[in-house]
């Protein structure tokens, strides 16, 4: 996903994924989930397709001349308190001057539900 907003061809993005792969390619995930390399360059595929739709427009933001990928941060509510999380990727929208945090979830589960992200402690910061 990472490469794919960072406007990464279809042949770059996969074999930066093929780097990132940690285990046999023809291996299923170890915690007995399904998933194999296969499954996820399909889920790659059917992600370019989102990006170009849902994601219109936007953009990884970049700070310090690097891109907000993979960040760890610290946000002052001003009340005393601090947020302390984990950004997977921070997206820009330049025409609406717009930030989002994009947590991208991966469950072990074939079926999904989405209160299974909505009320996740991890992606509602609680």
């Amino acid at each position: 996903m990472q490469s794919i907003f960072l406007g990464k061809g279809v042949r770059e993005t996969f074999f930066d994924m093929f780097l990132a792969w940690d285990m046999p390619l023809d291996a299923a995930h170890p915690k007995g989930n399904p998933k194999s390399f296969v499954d996820a360059v399909i889920a790659i595929d059917k992600f370019r397709i989102i990006k170009d739709t849902i994601f219109l427009g936007w953009e990884v933001a970049f700070f310090n001349n690097k891109p907000a990928i993979e960040l760890g941060m610290l946000i002052d509510l001003e009340t005393g308190h601090y947020y302390v999380g984990h950004a997977d990727i921070i997206l820009w929208h330049p025409r609406e001057n717009r930030t989002e945090f994009l947590k991208i979830k991966l469950p072990g589960f074939n079926n999904l539900h989405e209160a299974m992200y909505k009320n996740s402690d991890q992606a509602t910061g609680i």
